[in-house]
């Protein structure tokens, strides 16, 4: 199993297909901070969902990477390990927000918080061609390693190189 899989699956035992009851005791074994980061990621999801509604996905994330691009970069051997418990922050937050998510909704949240605490993070676009249609995914990767929504096994995804999707040359 994949370690952020993994990861994912024992934070805090809080999963999306139990009652209420249990998830509110799952909630209160988290510490503050746990608590906090979910809450801070489910309200970044929650306006990443609407904003993505409104305006482009190239506009969005040159938004939040100005907001956050100050602290953007920190890459030391133990920040791995924070930036693992705020991609599992984002996961859980996913389950629970009123809109629907995707792979774009998380990844671009993601890539925000790391990059607002200084974190280094890359956000990453795929396409894929399966049949007569196109696939496409998002995903984010720290130090080279994917940290969320991984790519599928089962197919490639060919790198889409972000100065395409700005309309840049």
């Amino acid at each position: 199993m994949d370690s952020w899989r993994f990861a994912v699956a024992s934070f805090g035992g809080i999963r999306t297909r139990t009652s209420w009851a249990s998830n509110l005791a799952a909630l209160r074994r988290l510490t503050w901070r746990q608590r906090a980061r979910i809450f801070e990621a489910a309200l970044l999801l929650t306006a990443v969902c609407v904003a993505l509604r409104a305006v482009a996905v190239r506009r969005l994330c040159a938004t939040l990477g100005r907001l956050t691009s100050a602290a953007a970069g920190r890459r030391a051997p133990g920040v791995r390990s924070e930036a693992l418990e705020i991609a599992r922050s984002v996961t859980l937050a996913s389950r629970h927000v009123p809109a629907a998510t995707t792979c774009l909704h998380r990844a671009v949240t993601l890539w925000a918080l790391l990059r607002r605490r200084g974190l280094a993070a890359d956000l990453r676009f795929g396409a894929r061609r399966r049949g007569d249609e196109i696939e496409a995914h998002a995903w984010v990767e720290h130090d080279g390693v994917v940290i969320s929504d991984e790519p599928p096994s089962d197919g490639r995804y060919v790198l889409l190189p972000w100065a395409a999707l700005r309309g840049e040359r």
